[in-house]
């Protein structure tokens, strides 16, 4: 009987080199104790890794140049990195203008940040949890 590999074919090298730290390293070391148990304990690392790859992955958003349009969201120390178009962000209190290229790191406590787009340009942006 082949060995249990929980690394293969599940995450990329890289990947799995980001997060073997500590909690995939007690998770892999549950895995060997109890090899009985190691297909659940694979499904258990595979969903945890997953889940770590959608927090370091930014998510893209778009806002039509209508007035109407806006998205809010919880501040957790999140990055707004505008892509194209300006956006209005108003974030404590503060009206800020982003223009393409430029980044704004979200408080991690406080109350809702507002975000739409100003001028006729549709605004695209990203927001990722580093």
């Amino acid at each position: 009987m082949k060995p249990f590999q929980p690394v293969q074919d599940t995450v990329s090298l890289l990947a799995w080199a980001r997060f073997s730290r500590l909690t995939v390293a007690g998770e892999q070391r549950r895995m060997f104790e109890n090899h009985a148990k190691a297909p659940q304990a694979h499904k258990r690392l595979r969903t945890f890794a997953l889940s770590m790859l959608r927090k370091i992955t930014p998510k893209r958003h778009m806002l039509p140049a209508d007035p109407a349009a806006y998205m809010s969201l919880t501040p957790k120390g999140q990055i707004i990195r505008v892509l194209s178009g300006y956006a209005w962000v108003t974030c404590h209190g503060l009206d800020i203008l982003l223009k393409p290229g430029q980044e704004l790191r979200l408080p991690r406590k406080g109350d809702a940040v507002v975000i739409s787009a100003v001028g006729s340009a549709t605004l695209i942006f990203e927001i990722s949890h580093k």
